[in-house]
């Protein structure tokens, strides 16, 4: 109750306060409470949002010029600039918040996270890696700087490590955390991902009950469902992988993601007339879902004529023009109805969307090869996935 104690503002000249900087000033005692406080009444719409983004902007501004390169303000511009999707302005906000902070001020981790994440955003995974490290090293146990470290990790290949900071996160309480996290980094999304490395190294078995867990807690997640079936079916347990279809009671209110599952099922057991029909009805009944069409282009190249999967790809690129592996696969299929002008444009699509990559400069050069001197056209080789499982979120925030 001492008179030092005392609520100091965060924004200038508005409500916001917080009480820690008096508690570590005076080295005080933080404990837990079993009280909850109902924050009500704010605008979640994204007009809402923006509106108070701008809001939260131009204060901090005059708050900066009032006390320029104080921690928090800059820190708080940082987020801000995050929120707004300004990367680079985040980026520059937020590193010089880590230089002027002390290490006992309870946003310097999440400024490590924050950071991490706008350097991830611009494409500086190296730095962003390199920033990990750094927040790690007086931070060990902190659950943001280990699920982005677990993210990077898995980005550059390196499994066996981001299998190390899943399991330190899914082992780490985040209810011990002094400022709002995303709860879910300890639990479903750690093991979502954790679930997705072992997918890609072929451990299937090691990811099967890891969908399991994550369904029992979220019945309706697509991701969960897909990995799962996926992951029985590459352990050759088609049946086991037919009953748990069977079984699904949360299936029964998501019919379009039952047929692709149940297409998926067909295209295992080598019936893809079957497969095809249900995955056409999926995409009938939900025109504008993604993964129906995805799935159903992805079972004509590989096994339907040419031109229909022509027809289904131009149909999808038109769901995705950003994406580069849409592009790659439609070239392919250009390259095989040898209509090589058509082919061409596509893979300097893809090109373009994801620059020197191994595989589309190589059906480009080929391409190029193909319209100076005609020849019959090789066996193209379908992308496995034109978007990954990882969402945030390979993102993959992506991934989550």
């Amino acid at each position: 109750r001492s008179k030092d104690f005392c609520f100091v503002r965060d924004l200038h000249r508005n409500g916001f306060v917080q009480i820690l900087p008096a508690i570590n000033r005076l080295r005080g005692v933080v404990k837990w409470t079993d009280i909850v406080v109902s924050h009500s009444g704010s605008d979640r719409s994204q007009t809402g949002q923006e509106l108070k983004l701008k809001r939260d902007l131009r204060l901090l501004q005059l708050e900066e010029q009032e006390r320029p390169e104080h921690p928090f303000t800059l820190f708080n511009l940082g987020m801000t600039y995050l929120e707004m999707g300004q990367y680079e302005q985040a980026r520059r906000f937020l590193e010089r918040t880590l230089l002027v902070a002390g290490p006992q001020e309870s946003h310097v981790p999440k400024a490590f996270a924050l950071l991490i994440q706008a350097l991830t955003e611009l494409g500086r995974h190296d730095d962003a890696w390199q920033g990990c490290q750094h927040g790690l090293h007086p931070y060990a146990n902190d659950p943001e700087l280990l699920f982005r470290a677990e993210v990077l990790a898995h980005h550059f290949g390196r499994f066996d490590e981001a299998e190390r900071y899943y399991l330190q996160l899914l082992a780490t309480r985040c209810d011990q955390v002094y400022r709002s996290i995303d709860r879910g980094i300890c639990g479903y999304k750690a093991r979502h991902n954790l679930a997705l490395v072992y997918m890609d190294q072929g451990r299937y078995e090691a990811a099967e009950p890891l969908w399991q867990v994550i369904l029992k807690d979220h019945p309706s997640s697509p991701e969960a469902w897909r990995g799962l079936i996926t992951s029985l079916l590459q352990q050759d347990k088609a049946a086991a992988a037919a009953e748990r279809l069977s079984n699904a009671k949360a299936l029964m209110s998501l019919p379009g993601l039952r047929l692709q599952l149940d297409a998926q099922l067909d295209t295992h057991n080598a019936d893809y007339e079957a497969a095809s029909a249900k995955l056409e009805q999926a995409v009938k009944s939900c025109p504008h879902d993604f993964e129906a069409r995805n799935a159903l282009c992805r079972l004509l190249f590989e096994h339907g004529d040419p031109h229909q999967a022509e027809r289904a790809h131009v149909q999808l690129a038109g769901l995705r023009q950003d994406d580069p592996c849409v592009h790659h696969n439609l070239g392919q299929i250009y390259l095989r109805l040898n209509l090589l002008e058509d082919a061409l444009k596509e893979f300097r699509a893809a090109d373009r969307l994801r620059p020197n990559c191994p595989d589309i400069l190589a059906h480009l050069a080929l391409a190029h090869e193909l319209l100076g001197d005609i020849r019959e056209p090789c066996e193209p080789h379908i992308h496995p996935r034109s978007v990954s499982l990882r969402g945030e979120g390979r993102r993959k925030d992506s991934r989550r």
